[in-house]
């Protein structure tokens, strides 16, 4: 049993070491590894069912999805056992299979009840790989605009140049850029045809860094307004340690134990919400049009608490 649960191990690393490096056909893992490609087949399941993005490029052809990659993995007990923490990463994706996967997988891996690590990441939609993903996916790796039909509309009269396939806040959308350079975010779930265009575009030389900078998906690509934070001494630690803000910096430290923190946004949407879940340790010094936002946000909320009870 010990030395079939090991074969199955090192072949489950095998595979993400494959995948990591480019695409890999079946067949010829089946051969080099000395199984049947059916043994394969259900191996690449069980790494989709953890969480790991792969996408089939054709038949027999598995690769990982744009964008997602991982460290070269070496081949022993410990490496193995990190794969418990992708069941959650599967939860989070929306499969209803978590809790008998997390059995089997512990089981498979011999991972004891009182296993020490823990990932926490909210549930979400799936990714559903159909058509139009399929379509989307090859739009953006090609750099081709498409034209798309978004639920309860018309098909657009002219293409969008989609940049990424996000997930963000338990959900997939497409970045894309429509009329005039205007940053669209489409739910993906919610795009019911996409059609390509044969015209190309060329992707903006600093969106990554915009994306990366985000941390919401109310991002954009341009932020121009300038937000200054007073953080308590009480939260001060959480913010020198974690950014919370897009283009978050630190600016002053002050003698109570308090801290002045700036940081940038298109719109105020952005941040709003974490502003609203750190009161009261945190206040708005400017601007004034932010603070008196968050203030009707609060009174509004006290009088709806009030007429409630």
């Amino acid at each position: 049993m010990l030395e079939e649960t090991l074969t199955k191990i090192n072949r489950l690393m095998y595979l993400l070491n494959e995948l990591n490096g480019g695409k890999i056909r079946l067949s010829a893992v089946a051969l080099q590894l000395n199984v049947a490609v059916r043994t394969i087949q259900r191996d690449i399941i069980m790494l989709e069912k953890a969480g790991f993005l792969i996408a089939q490029l054709e038949k027999g052809v598995y690769a990982f999805m744009e964008g997602f990659s991982l460290q070269k993995m070496q081949l022993n007990q410990k490496e193995a056992a990190m794969l418990a923490l992708f069941s959650d990463v599967a939860n989070a994706l929306g499969d209803n299979f978590t809790g008998a996967y997390e059995s089997l997988l512990k089981r498979i891996l011999q991972i004891p009840a009182d296993n020490p690590f823990y990932v926490k990441i909210h549930k979400g939609n799936r990714y559903v790989a159909n058509e139009i993903t399929k379509a989307i996916e090859k739009a953006v790796n090609e750099r081709e605009k498409i034209y798309i039909t978004y639920e309860g509309g018309k098909a657009n009269s002219a293409p969008v140049c989609p940049l990424k396939i996000v997930w963000f806040d338990g959900y997939w959308y497409l970045l894309a850029l429509g009329h005039r350079g205007t940053l669209l975010k489409l739910r993906l779930e919610k795009i019911k045809h996409a059609q390509s265009s044969g015209k190309y575009f060329k992707r903006p030389a600093n969106f990554e860094r915009s994306l990366d900078d985000g941390t919401s998906i109310w991002f954009e690509r341009k932020r121009d307004k300038k937000i200054v934070l007073n953080i308590s001494q009480y939260a001060s630690k959480y913010f020198k340690d974690k950014k919370h803000f897009p283009k978050q910096k630190a600016v002053k430290s002050l003698k109570n134990g308090s801290s002045i923190i700036e940081c940038f946004a298109n719109k105020y949407e952005e941040i709003i919400p974490t502003i609203l879940s750190w009161i009261p340790h945190i206040t708005v010094n400017t601007p004034k049009e932010l603070s008196n936002i968050i203030e009707e946000k609060i009174k509004i909320y006290l009088n709806t608490a009030k007429g409630g009870k």
